[in-house]
């Protein structure tokens, strides 16, 4: 069992809805966007919103992400995903992942491990993305030199490092 998500459908987003989208924090951005795929049924709107807001309450910036020009160009800009707990563009994704695994595993009263096994900077990134989280456990097999940003030490249930 597993694999990749792929929706039904791509939902249509209109041109008076990409206007108000504009004018929302990230939060509320990506709130609106993901309710556009996940079912209220599967994950309650207040919810989903309580995940997304635990997934990016640790950011360094209250926006989350910032758009930055490039000197000398003015029509240029540079989006800036490394304000995360680890300083990485992967802290975008991995942090809501675990928060709605670790959601579902506990509607369905599940536990899960997950087996992981890096020789890059993806295993801090994982782990800090599930810290927290009481639904699984994380089994780590990480390298000797362990000395990426958020490599510190496990959590309860993150066993090895």
């Amino acid at each position: 069992m597993g694999g990749l998500f792929v929706p039904d459908r791509i939902p249509v987003i209109d041109q008076e809805q990409l206007q108000a989208f504009s004018t929302l924090s990230f939060q509320d951005l990506a709130f609106e966007l993901v309710s556009l795929y996940i079912d209220a049924s599967i994950i309650p709107r207040q919810d989903l919103r309580r995940l997304i807001d635990n997934s990016y309450r640790e950011f360094q910036r209250p926006d989350i992400v910032n758009l930055v020009p490039i000197r000398g160009n003015r029509d240029t800009y540079v989006l800036e995903l490394f304000h995360g707990p680890t300083q990485s563009f992967k802290d975008m994704a991995m942090g809501f992942l675990m928060q709605v695994v670790d959601y579902l595993l506990g509607q369905r009263r599940e536990r899960l491990n997950i087996v992981l096994a890096t020789t890059g900077d993806t295993g801090p990134r994982r782990r800090m993305g599930g810290r927290r989280q009481t639904a699984h456990r994380l089994l780590a097999a990480l390298p000797e030199r362990n000395d990426f940003p958020g490599a510190g030490a496990p959590d309860d249930h993150i066993e090895g490092g």
